[in-house]
């Protein structure tokens, strides 16, 4: 690595741009996951920063998940799984019932363009994959853990038809949190009855690549199991 891939940080917000500029060297591609981060000294003259200054910044990512500490082998840059990510999050969501409710907030305004650029752009590959997920979640309702396993590949399906990977990356994040409010929605067979009869309407939607029908095929769908986990938090 080289100094011209970093600049000195101005004093104002020491910690924070040299976070960003960590982060930046791996949204380049000139940290890849799985990489480990140059040494301490390296960096501190690249940066032009303290060392406790490095450290702070440094320990900030691998809060966030960017980065991975080895004991006895460095600091690493994680393989950026989602899931890792937003392991913060999680916490988070489970101690605070109303983030749930924000969570669906998000996932409306995510999924319904996901949903829209889906009917414009899926394959007939991507349909024939839904239909067959629509077969086992229709046999699946008697066992909660397979039909939320098949759900939410259901819904990473029709994310990926988007064909849009940055969208499809945000849909994946923000997916692992909502296995959380899955866990609450899907606990009830009359719940996950109503979902498979969205999940038909969507398809149908999608069929007719009708981006105006699918995205309010999805939204009603949302709208289905946010009232479902207002009932089950309520009933708490």
């Amino acid at each position: 690595m080289t100094a011209g891939g970093l600049t000195p940080v101005a004093r104002r917000s020491i910690v924070s741009d040299a976070r960003e500029q960590i982060t930046r060297l791996i949204v380049s591609g000139a940290l890849k996951p799985g990489e480990k981060l140059p040494a301490e000294r390296q960096l501190i003259e690249l940066l032009g920063v303290s060392r406790p200054t490095l450290r702070e910044g440094i320990a900030a990512l691998t809060a966030m998940g960017i980065l991975e500490a080895r004991q006895g082998a460095g600091t690493f840059v994680s393989d950026l799984d989602p899931a890792r990510i937003v392991e913060p999050l999680v916490l988070i969501v489970n101690l605070n019932s109303e983030v749930l409710r924000e969570l669906f907030d998000v996932r409306r305004i995510l999924e319904s363009g996901a949903i829209q650029l889906a009917a414009e752009h899926i394959v007939d590959d991507e349909l024939a994959e839904l239909h067959r997920l629509l077969s086992e979640l229709r046999a699946a309702r008697g066992s909660l853990k397979r039909f939320m396993k098949l759900d939410i590949e259901f819904h990473r399906t029709i994310h990926r038809a988007s064909h849009n990977e940055l969208l499809i990356a945000l849909l994946e994040s923000v997916g692992h949190l909502a296995s959380e409010s899955r866990a609450v929605t899907s606990q009830r067979p009359a719940v996950r009855t109503q979902a498979h009869r969205d999940h038909v309407g969507i398809v149908k939607a999608l069929e007719s690549r009708d981006p105006l029908a699918a995205r309010e095929a999805m939204l009603a769908h949302l709208d289905h199991m946010r009232n479902a986990l207002d009932s089950a938090l309520d009933a708490r």
